[in-house]
């Protein structure tokens, strides 16, 4: 396991990426990321949102928006991410999120989907190749 609380600031963004799969000491694959956020009262027009991408980034598939306690669970794998928009916010408000990185020895497979939580509802999107 691993992670930590991200914090970004108004103009602050996030590329488009992916994460790195190998941890550097132990040598285990990065398997799954999980993001939670906890911005309560987030306004839409002040952006954040969460893209994931086709893994050869010829589109965007979905666009989370950072609400309160959204839960964001999605296999790293060919899973370009990011918020590549800068963040619309008044000074004094930051988007927050806890991270959390799931490792594990196992040969990696193919994915099967990104995974987001919302209002007890799961949704998945498969269009992720």
């Amino acid at each position: 396991m691993g992670g930590g609380v991200h914090k970004i600031n108004k103009g602050g963004k996030l590329s488009i990426h992916t994460d790195y799969n190998k941890h550097p000491n132990t040598g285990h694959r990065r398997k799954l990321n999980l993001l939670i956020y906890l911005n309560k009262d987030w306004k839409k027009e002040w952006g954040g949102e969460l893209e994931l991408w086709e893994k050869d980034l010829s589109r965007e598939c979905v666009k989370i928006l950072p609400i309160f306690n959204r839960a964001v669970i999605f296999d790293i794998d060919n899973a370009p991410h990011g918020h590549p928009v800068p963040l619309n916010t008044p000074e004094n408000v930051s988007r927050f999120s806890l991270a959390l990185y799931y490792f594990t020895n196992e040969t990696p497979e193919n994915p099967r989907g990104v995974y987001f939580i919302d209002d007890a509802y799961i949704f998945e999107t498969s269009k992720l190749k």
